[in-house]
Order: C-alpha cells, then sequence, then structure tokens
C-alpha cells in the first residue's frame, strides 16, 4: 500500500469526521426530539453564523476532494473508505435534520397507525394530538406525496402513541441502513460492469457530503428509494427479472420519481 496516498486519504477522512462531529455535538436531535426545532433559531442569524456555516461546508468539499485524489492516485485500501462511511453514518444519526421532512414522515405514520387516517388522502392539519403539534410544518395543510409503501416502511416509526425520540431514531436508523446498502450495491455492480472504477466510485458516493448531510443527517426516504433501485440494478445483472421489477416497483410506490427509472431500465 503506498504511503502518501493512504496518509491523504486517512487525512481527509478524519477531516471531515471532525466536521461532522462538531456539527453533531452542536445540533444533536436527542435534545430536542420533543419538538420541531429549525437550525436558524438553534445557531442564530449574526453574520458569524453564515460564516462558520460557509467555513464548514468549505472544509467538507475540500476534504471530499483531498480524498478523492487520493484513491484516483491508488494504493488505499477499501476497507479505510469503509470504516469511515460507516464512522460518517454512525455520526451523522445523531444530527437533527436540517429540514422538516423527517418529522413530517413521522406525523403521517402516527396518523396512520395510531389515528387511523390515510395519508394519501388525508392531511395532519386540524387534528389535536400531541405529536402532530410537536412537529407543525407547512406540509400538514397537505396530503402525502409519497406512495403507499412509504406509509408502510414509515409505520414502525410509531411504536408508541406518541413515541417521539423513538420515531425519529427509527427513521434516522432506516436512512442509515439505506446508506450502507446502497454503498454496497453500488459497488457490486461497478464490480461488474466498471471493475477498474469500482473503488472510485464506491468513495465518490460514501463518502459525498450531500448524500451523507442529506441522506442519513436528514434522513430524506430518497436514500432508502434509491437503495430500492440499486437493488434492482443489481438483480438486473444476474437476470433475475422477476425479483429486480418487485423492487424497482416498490421504489416507486415509496417515491414516484422511481417510476422514471423503472421505465429507462
Amino acid at each position: 500500500m503506498k504511503r502518501s496516498p493512504l496518509l491523504a486519504l486517512l487525512a481527509a477522512g478524519l477531516l471531515s469526521e471532525a466536521v461532522y462531529l462538531a456539527v453533531t455535538l452542536r445540533l444533536p436531535w436527542w435534545n430536542y426530539a420533543g419538538e420541531l426545532q429549525r437550525w436558524s433559531e438553534l445557531l442564530g442569524s449574526g453574520q458569524s453564523v453564515l460564516v462558520a456555516s460557509l467555513a464548514v461546508l468549505v472544509a467538507l468539499l475540500l476534504a471530499y476532494v483531498w480524498g478523492w485524489r487520493a484513491v484516483r492516485r491508488a494504493g488505499v485500501s477499501r476497507r479505510i473508505i469503509w470504516a469511515f462511511g460507516i464512522l460518517y453514518a454512525a455520526t451523522l444519526f445523531w444530527l437533527l435534520p436540517i429540514t422538516a421532512d423527517l418529522f413530517v414522515y413521522l406525523g403521517r405514520a402516527h396518523l396512520f397507525t395510531d389515528l387511523e387516517g390515510n395519508p394519501l388522502e388525508d392531511t395532519l392539519q386540524g387534528r389535536r394530538d400531541a405529536l402532530l403539534a410537536a412537529y407543525p410544518t407547512v406540509y400538514a395543510r397537505h396530503s402525502s406525496a409519497y406512495g403507499p409503501a412509504w406509509s408502510l416502511i414509515s409505520a414502525p416509526g410509531t411504536l408508541g402513541r406518541h413515541d417521539l425520540s423513538g420515531g425519529v431514531a427509527y427513521l434516522k436508523g432506516l436512512a442509515v441502513a439505506a446508506y450502507a446498502g446502497a454503498a454496497w450495491l453500488l459497488e457490486r455492480i461497478l464490480r461488474r460492469i466498471r471493475p477498474g472504477n469500482a473503488l472510485e466510485g464506491l468513495y465518490l458516493f460514501a463518502w459525498n457530503p450531500l448524500v451523507l448531510v442529506m441522506g442519513v443527517g436528514d434522513g430524506h426516504n430518497d436514500m432508502v428509494m434509491m437503495a430500492l433501485v440499486l437493488l434492482a440494478f443489481w438483480l438486473l445483472l444476474e437476470t433475475r427479472w422477476l425479483v429486480a421489477f418487485v423492487a424497482l416497483w416498490l421504489a416507486a410506490w415509496i417515491k414516484y420519481v422511481g417510476a422514471a427509472l423503472s421505465l429507462s431500465s
């Protein structure tokens, strides 16, 4: 293993983890799981906050490019890429979501499992309920924009009638599992069709700050949808046509944009 690329990759990985850890320690969801909070309210609105936020983004981007150059030079182990990917996901599991989407998922799961409503038709507005009151958003005026499969997948997020922390933990854990599954599938696919670029492709996905922050940190259901899409593509390579179709069907019934991928395949 070449020393220089290895040291560069380790340095880039540690720098990224330091940033993720610092932000997570500043904004852990565990401290705010009982009510909807906005980053702008918790961090403040001064110019120093803007400068600090931009500095964080620049640091993550520089570390990402630095690590990418190390991977392109070869001589680095996939185990290091995987180790840091798992470390990032474990850290960002605790990050307070940036947007309200995850809390809307939880509210609609509660509507479905406990309030006997249909998220595809009913809205969250005008209901006197502790969980819904904890997470008020503009989306409460609308029915779900997601498919029925997502209603079923997110339903375990309301294990208790008003289990706020447990619900957030379930949905964040689902995002972590989908991220790991998507990275594993992507590497397997690239090993089949572009073996020379498999390691680089794994890195570009697993260490991508946008994937990590929005997919894991923010808990978007896009990560689950894409994991199923990648599973379908892998199954297609294995010529398991029927199971691949089922996976694509589930992806489309989580988020309808998956239907476009179903048609293109």
